[in-house]
């Protein structure tokens, strides 16, 4: 549980401490077990995973506003492999790949998202994402 212990002493991330955050996301190997769910650590699985989410989240947001977009994207990618549902991961990758100019992988993220959440969920995109998108797209010069 070294991974745990030290997402704990980061409750904080700034300039001063990414690399070390970094390291520490580094500690997170994905689920327990593997593809094998065991019944009496699925408890552990989603926490230790909710908490991994959380915490990537917090270095990809220094990442950003230090135009680090190459590997905000990379921590990003592998939350969004975990959970395709993910608004927050979405609109973080979507922000990243319109900062890098990246026209094709912004629209194709968008497109994937909106198709996994109407074939899983019926519904679509929340305004908020959607106007995002949008505002997003205008700055892309995106029709």
């Amino acid at each position: 549980m070294k991974f745990e212990e030290q997402i704990l002493r980061h409750r904080e991330i700034d300039s001063a401490n990414l690399e070390m955050s970094l390291e520490t996301e580094k500690l997170y190997v994905g689920d327990l077990f593997g593809e094998k769910g065991f019944g009496w650590a699925m408890n552990d699985i989603a926490r230790l995973s909710a908490l991994h989410s959380a915490f990537v989240k917090k270095p990809v947001s220094v990442l950003l506003a230090h135009h680090v977009e190459d590997t905000a994207i990379r921590l990003l990618n592998k939350l969004f492999s975990r959970n395709e549902l993910d608004e927050e991961t979405v609109e973080l990758l979507l922000r990243a790949y319109a900062t890098k100019k990246d026209q094709g992988s912004f629209m194709k993220l968008y497109k994937r998202y909106a198709k996994r959440l109407r074939q899983e969920l019926n519904i679509d995109p929340s305004k908020e994402l959607e106007d995002l998108y949008a505002r997003l797209q205008t700055s892309l010069n995106i029709g």
